[in-house]
This record gives structure tokens, C-alpha cells and sequence, in this order.
């Protein structure tokens, strides 16, 4: 099975702080909250939650990358079967 992810695209930050990639707006830093924001663009949804963001530890989100990292990054020549 081929697990090739295609073209890869440089990160960059927009004015409002988003960081983006491939024309997806993907997250903004807190740094005072040490968090990291995604935006979620479905209405009912961000209604029910009462705010159109989605916000995570960002330690949370290291601690669960080091355990998968295995998983997620491949050795060099690795095709990750």
C-alpha cells in the first residue's frame, strides 16, 4: 500500500496569526495560554460549543506526538508499511 502524502508545502503566517500551508488555514499560537487554536468553520457546531475555535495544550499535543512518533515519521527509505 502506498502511503505517500503527495507534495509537501511550507508553513507560513498570515496577519492574523494563523499558520498556514497549501491555502488551509491550520492554527494560531497562544503563547500567554501556551495553547494552540484551530479554527472549526461549521456553524451549529461552534454554536453548540459557544466559540468558532478549538483550543488544545499544546504540551498535550507534544506529549502525544513523542508517544506516536514511531507511527508518523519514517526512516529514510522507510515507505512506512
Amino acid at each position: 500500500m502506498d502511503r505517500s502524502i503527495g507534495r509537501l508545502f511550507v508553513p507560513s503566517v498570515g496577519r492574523c496569526g494563523f499558520v498556514s500551508a497549501g491555502g488551509k488555514k491550520l492554527f494560531r499560537l497562544v503563547k500567554d495560554r501556551h495553547t494552540i487554536q484551530f479554527w472549526d468553520g461549521d456553524c451549529r457546531r461552534a454554536l453548540r460549543r459557544g466559540s468558532p475555535f478549538i483550543e488544545v495544550k499544546l504540551q498535550y499535543l507534544c506529549e502525544m506526538l513523542q508517544d506516536e512518533v514511531g507511527e508518523i515519521f519514517y526512516e529514510e527509505g522507510d515507505n512506512g508499511c
